[in-house]
């Protein structure tokens, strides 16, 4: 017969010296350490009974419980709160409406009643909308002879506002990284006429007439279509 457990010196009601010491602990006869411990203080604590404890829950602060581990909610089963599901393993709850979330991986689908996004929204792939979308623009004003083009410029509008004639450079790749797809619109606000010119050979600009905006006001829009290469299109002047 196995014998019974000893609990005469583990159970004992208020005469602990600390909240750490072992008030209970339960294991199978073969166990090397306890499977389940309860400290004086409430903890509970969990081994595998060949090692120490590893697992734990116990009371943070007042209404709060608290783990140093991980919970792990079997495949199909959900977090409550107040009966309400809140996250499974691949959704949010309906209930769930405010999250303080920075980044939420890949989304295969997305329905959005009123976003509204602050900084830089990067997709991939196609966007569908239904209604109305309002889009406004980032300007980057430039009142110098001169000005070349950033990263930080995509989908940017450029103006540039000089009495006298001035350029906007397009450099190398190498040189100053821009990803091929930008788009840039450049506005001549200015009576100085604006052109647009590689900063050397190894970039071009292709375009049916000049590289040069017509007039003051007029509107043109660079797309970069490979590693130095761009296409320039808008209101520019005749050869």
């Amino acid at each position: 017969m196995r014998p019974m457990p000893n609990f005469y010196n583990l159970l004992r009601a208020r005469k602990f010296t600390t909240a750490a010491d072992t008030a209970l602990e339960l294991a199978p006869y073969d166990s090397a350490t306890p499977n389940f411990v309860v400290e004086a203080g409430g903890k509970l604590k969990w081994s595998s009974g060949s090692a120490a404890a590893d697992t734990n829950l116990y009371r943070a602060a007042a209404n709060r419980l608290k783990t140093d581990d991980s919970f792990d909610v079997a495949s199909g089963q959900t977090y409550k709160i107040d009966g309400a599901d809140v996250l499974s393993s691949t959704t949010l709850g309906s209930t769930v409406v405010n999250s303080s979330l920075t980044s939420v991986g890949s989304l295969t689908s997305l329905t959005a009643a009123t976003p509204n996004f602050n900084g830089n929204v990067t997709v991939t792939g196609n966007i569908n909308i239904s209604g109305n979308a309002t889009w406004h623009a980032d300007f980057n004003q430039q009142t110098t002879g001169s000005y070349v083009i950033y990263s930080s410029d995509d989908g940017k509008v450029v103006t540039m506002n000089n009495a006298s004639s001035n350029i906007i450079y397009i450099d190398t790749n190498s040189s100053t990284p821009v990803s091929v797809g930008t788009q840039i619109t450049i506005i001549q606000v200015g009576a100085g006429q604006t052109s647009i010119e590689p900063i050397s050979g190894a970039v071009t600009i292709r375009t049916t007439t000049t590289r040069k905006l017509r007039s003051q006001y007029s509107v043109a829009t660079l797309l970069k279509i490979a590693t130095d290469e761009w296409i320039l299109f808008g209101d520019l002047a005749a050869f």
